[in-house]
């Protein structure tokens, strides 16, 4: 039965059966379940990360890593949250944030209480997050990764949500939304977060916006990586401005010297050869979408160059 194709209807199954061990307080029942139903060749939709995930962050302690885990699986599966989770994550990366800061320790009976795990999060490294980084910025970063998805892969399910293609400017209305509560909460972005915004701004080619993340980048003291300086050229290349992406090349090569210190850390960017054909991508993209002769003619001697 394994090899058979799932019925239409069987994720809907699937789904109500974790529901209903979420309200139950069946927690790492919920969880098997979602975990054995793709090995079964069905997947999770939106409806149902949603319900695993209100049933993992009502549970105590809060499940913030397996939480962290559904985010990811939606990542990957181009999945946006419904706003009903989106609000919910908010909330809760809220409360967190406060906890963490504070030490905060809740009393129930007279004991203290344990309010989010302890478990640390081993996959965060891989994600270009520091393992050291809190556990609020963390899910902060992961819903706003979660938010930006690509065109080809993203996924609405209108019979089941009944939400519309929400295009670019609500992508990061809700993406900058996330990181204004971030800061509001008293934490500090780190660099992954940081690089988030900057794909955001990416993907609408929104390249005033993706100027001022680098700015801000540089208010807050962060060393820039590879990542910021390949998703700010992304943004030059939606928005068809070679004069950006050579702004942000030079910038991002000699950024050491701009920044004018001899602090080992702080180093330049050393482009390489996938990075040299992002660059060669702007040109193109911007040479196409002209119709004055002149210009195309400089920008092919500038791609020869």
């Amino acid at each position: 039965r394994n090899q058979q194709r799932p019925l239409p209807n069987e994720v809907g199954a699937w789904t109500a059966a974790i529901n209903a061990c979420g309200k139950s307080g069946r927690t790492d029942t919920a969880l098997r379940l979602f975990r054995t139903m793709q090995s079964f060749g069905v997947k999770p939709n939106a409806v149902t990360c949603g319900c695993l995930s209100d049933c993992l962050l009502k549970s105590e302690p809060m499940r913030i890593s397996e939480t962290l885990e559904v985010l990811r699986y939606m990542k990957s599966e181009g999945l946006v949250p419904s706003e009903v989770m989106y609000t919910s994550l908010m909330d809760t990366a809220t409360k967190v944030a406060v906890m963490e800061n504070t030490n905060l320790r809740v009393t129930k009976d007279g004991l203290h209480v344990q309010v989010v795990e302890k478990t640390t999060d081993s996959s965060s490294t891989d994600k270009g997050i520091s393992p050291n980084t809190t556990k609020a910025i963390v899910l902060y970063t992961e819903l706003m990764r979660c938010l930006i998805q690509d065109e080809t892969t993203r996924v609405y399910d209108k019979s089941l949500r009944g939400e519309p293609n929400d295009g670019h400017p609500n992508m990061l209305l809700k993406v900058f939304l996330v990181f204004q509560e971030m800061k509001k909460s008293g934490l500090k972005p780190d660099i992954a977060c940081y690089n988030s915004l900057l794909r955001a701004c990416a993907k609408a080619g929104d390249i005033e916006l993706a100027q001022d993340v680098l700015r801000r980048i540089d208010d807050d003291g962060l060393q820039p990586n590879r990542a910021t300086w390949r998703e700010a050229i992304k943004a030059a290349k939606n928005a068809k401005r070679s004069d950006f992406a050579d702004d942000v090349w030079n910038t991002g090569t000699s950024y050491r010297e701009k920044r004018n210190v001899n602090s080992r850390d702080v180093s330049n960017w050393t482009p390489n050869l996938a990075d040299v054909e992002l660059l060669m991508s702007v040109y193109v993209a911007e040479t196409k979408s002209l119709n004055d002769h002149k210009k195309r003619i400089i920008l092919h001697q500038k791609i020869i160059q």
